[in-house]
């Protein structure tokens, strides 16, 4: 489930995690596969926003995101969450979006993704 990035430069951000239901993050993690087709609430850093996906991180993973429910939303992070190493304060949000198995690897993704922006 690791994605190919820089994991020596992501394992320096730090993030936190939680989901709706207050499950367990790392039962998330390993359970993830279970719940495709729901809809859930993480916290974590948005890192490499691009048109095509993103990526929240949450230690020791990255979920990869793609499709966008709002793309207002993009200007924010288009301004500032497109590198590894960006203004934690800025991309560090709410996430909502559909567990989905990504046509890579099967591995863990969200879809349909809505950001919750810090202060709007």
């Amino acid at each position: 489930m690791k994605l190919a990035v820089a994991t020596a430069a992501l394992a320096m951000l730090a993030s936190t995690a939680v989901a709706e239901d207050n499950f367990d993050m790392v039962d998330f993690l390993v359970d993830w596969p279970k719940m495709i087709g729901e809809r859930v609430h993480l916290q974590g850093q948005v890192i490499s926003a691009s048109e095509d996906f993103m990526m929240l991180h949450i230690p020791p993973e990255n979920i990869t995101l793609k499709g966008w429910r709002d793309r207002e939303d993009l200007r924010y992070l288009f301004r500032n969450c497109t590198g590894l190493f960006t203004d934690k304060s800025k991309c560090t949000m709410g996430v909502v979006g559909t567990v989905t198995k990504s046509n890579i690897g099967d591995q863990l993704q969200l879809t349909d993704v809505d950001f919750e922006i810090p202060g709007q």
